[in-house]
């Protein structure tokens, strides 16, 4: 091969891995636009502090950007980010350290300011409205979120949690029968 026509194969190489970078830039962005919302929700349920929500959506958001850019191929990208956030999750709970009342003043919460108490307030009032799946077992409480709340179907589900498909109808079905009973008992 000449020296022209290995340029010439060289130059179509770089065209080439430019227009698949910017096509997976493209399809990331995608991405990042329809499922954002969501894996935060997701996040901010998980571990209800919307800063470290927001932290672990980036983490996961990298982490499909580098997943992708591997070379990897992605199947189901919803269920891949819901996976990698659940993990996030779980990481986060293993470095949580508990915070005291002293740590919660320093950090500027007055227990005599009313508008942070109403803020307080506000936000249980929306958590009243998942306290009853509250009353669950953590794996009843995660399949009862991913499918009412994110709207996941029964195979996404199975994808996340890396379980078949029929246990996590079991789950549903377990989940949304102990959800009658705790509901029935409150009244």
């Amino acid at each position: 091969m000449t020296w022209c026509n290995k340029s010439e194969a060289f130059t179509s190489l770089l065209m080439s891995t430019q227009t698949h970078n910017q096509e997976l830039k493209l399809r990331f962005t995608e991405l990042y636009g329809e499922h954002a919302d969501s894996v935060f929700r997701y996040a901010n349920y998980r571990i209800s502090d919307r800063e470290k929500a927001k932290d672990i959506v980036q983490e996961s958001f990298v982490k499909l950007w580098e997943y992708m850019a591997s070379g990897e191929t992605v199947e189901n990208p919803r269920a891949l980010l819901f996976r990698m956030t659940s993990n996030s999750v779980i990481d986060t709970y293993r470095r949580k350290k508990d915070s005291s009342l002293d740590v919660l003043q320093e950090e500027g919460f007055d227990p005599a300011d009313h508008e942070q108490a109403e803020a307080i307030i506000s936000k249980a009032e929306g958590a009243l409205a998942l306290s009853l799946i509250t009353q669950l077992d953590k794996p009843l409480q995660d399949v009862i979120y991913l499918r009412y709340v994110e709207g996941l179907s029964v195979k996404e589900i199975s994808e996340i949690t890396e379980e078949r498909e029929n246990t996590v109808s079991v789950r549903l079905h377990r989940a949304l029968k102990e959800l009658k009973k705790i509901f029935d008992h409150d009244e």
